[in-house]
C-alpha cells in the first residue's frame, strides 16, 4: 500500500483513532508514517494532526534528538505526516539487555532531562513522556519520539478533553483534572520516567487500573527510594510534586540539577 510517496513495509501500532506504519520513500529512505484511521478524520482529529506537525516543524529547526518531520499531507482526504525512523530499542529495555550499572542509569537520566529540556527551550510541551518514547539508538544516543500529544507553552492551553490525553501511569495530576498544561507537566512525567529507569522497576504497581493510577497521582503519593542515594531521590520528589509550581520550571532546570547532584 502507498501513501504519497511513501510506500507501507509493516504495522507498527494501531489505535482507536489512527495507525503507524514503517515505510520507505521513493529515494529509500525510511520513515514512519501516521494517518488518521479513515471514516474518523473529524475536525478534532485534524486539529490534533496539526498540533503535532506544527510541533515537529518547530522542532525541526534545532539540532534536536527528536523524530524529525519528513513529510505531510493528505492521502484519500485522510491526513498524515511522516516522522523520522530511528533505529533504536526503548531506553528501560536498553538499560536491562546492557545490565546497565547505576552510573550509567544516572548519565541516562541526566541526558534525557536534557533532551527534554531542549525540547521546552522551543516552547514545546511534549505532554507524553514515558519510558516507551525514549528511544536509544545503535550508539547509545537517546531520542525523544511521539508528539502526538504536543502542545505550545506560548499559545492557548489545551483544555477538557483534550487536555486528558495521556498516558495514565506518568501523567501528571493537572492532566487528570483537565487543567492547562504547562513544562511541569513534562518534568513530572520526567521524574516518573527516571525514577523508573533509576530503580529498575516502576514506581507503583504494574497492575494498577487507570482509577488506582488517578487516586495515587492525586493524593501525591511519595515515589519510593532508588539505589542512587538521598540527593537524586530529593531531587526527584521535587520534580514529582503534586503542586505544579513547586516543580522544576522546565526539564533543562531538572537535568542541571541532576547534573550538580552526580558532579557532572
Amino acid at each position: 500500500m502507498r501513501i504519497g510517496r511513501w510506500t507501507l513495509l509493516e504495522r507498527l501500532a494501531r489505535g482507536g483513532m489512527g495507525e503507524t506504519w514503517r515505510a520507505t520513500s521513493d529515494d529509500g529512505e525510511l520513515g514512519v508514517v501516521k494517518r488518521v484511521r479513515p471514516g474518523l478524520s473529524g475536525a478534532p482529529l485534524r486539529e490534533r494532526f496539526e498540533l503535532e506537525r506544527r510541533a515537529l516543524e518547530r522542532l525541526n529547526s534545532g539540532a534536536l534528538d527528536v523524530s524529525r518531520l519528513l513529510d505531510f499531507g493528505e492521502h484519500d482526504g485522510v491526513p498524515f505526516l511522516v516522522t523520522q525512523w530511528i533505529d533504536g530499542t526503548p531506553i528501560e529495555r536498553f538499560l536491562a539487555e546492557h545490565s546497565a550499572s547505576i552510573d550509567a542509569r544516572c548519565d541516562y537520566a541526566v541526558r534525557c532531562a536534557a533532551l527534554v529540556g531542549a525540547v521546552h527551550a522551543l516552547g514545546v510541551i511534549h505532554a507524553d513522556i514515558k519510558p516507551a518514547n525514549l528511544l536509544v539508538d545503535r550508539g547509545g544516543v537517546p531520542h525523544l519520539i511521539d508528539f502526538g500529544l504536543a502542545q505550545f507553552a506560548d499559545e492557548a492551553p489545551r483544555l477538557g478533553d483534550d487536555a486528558r490525553l495521556m498516558s495514565p501511569r506518568y501523567a501528571a495530576p493537572e492532566q487528570f483534572r483537565g487543567h492547562p498544561l504547562s513544562f511541569a507537566a513534562d518534568v513530572f512525567a520526567l521524574a516518573m520516567t527516571l525514577h523508573e529507569l533509576l530503580a529498575g522497576a516502576h514506581a507503583f504497581s504494574s497492575t494498577a487500573t487507570y482509577l488506582e493510577l488517578e487516586s495515587s497521582c492525586l493524593q501525591g503519593r511519595s515515589l519510593p527510594t532508588t539505589p542512587c542515594g538521598a540527593h537524586i531521590d530529593a531531587l526527584l520528589a521535587c520534580a514529582h510534586a503534586l503542586d505544579p509550581s513547586r516543580r522544576f520550571r522546565d526539564a533543562s532546570a531538572f537535568a542541571s540539577a541532576l547534573r550538580a547532584a552526580l558532579g557532572g
